[in-house]
């Protein structure tokens, strides 16, 4: 897709990273906002909605983050931790031909559901270079 950045351009995968800081960073504002108002106005609904908030934002991170950490493991113990390796094992014209009838997403779907320690951006990449 012209315009998109690649899988694997680092620049692009910095944005996102930071971009997602900056979302963790909004959210523990917000959060903490919430905590003083709620202190200096004794309001214990802000107080509630501010741990919720802050809950909410530190279990999403983890979860990611555990995610990514298992993909990479999985990726490391079966592959070397190459997605190049990975792709290899593919059946590529079986790939090719199912992105060319059916679509990337369907083709993105049938490499993801070979290959699950991949992550969507390697999927992607090895879906579009074949």
């Amino acid at each position: 897709m012209p315009g998109t950045p690649s899988a694997s351009d680092p620049a692009a995968a910095a944005r996102r990273r930071l971009a997602r800081l900056v979302l963790a960073a909004i959210l523990g504002v917000v959060a903490l906002v919430l905590l003083w108002a709620g202190v200096t106005q004794g309001s214990a609904v802000a107080l509630v909605v501010a741990a919720l908030a802050l809950a909410s934002a530190a279990g999403g991170l983890l979860s990611v983050r555990h995610d990514r950490v298992r993909r990479a493991r999985d990726l490391a113990r079966t592959f070397g931790g190459s997605p190049d390796a990975a792709a290899e094992s593919l059946d590529q014209d079986a790939i090719r031909v199912l992105r060319d009838t059916q679509g990337e997403l369907v083709a993105a779907r049938e490499v993801r559901r070979q290959l699950p320690m991949l992550s969507l951006d390697q999927v992607a990449h090895i879906v579009r270079s074949l």
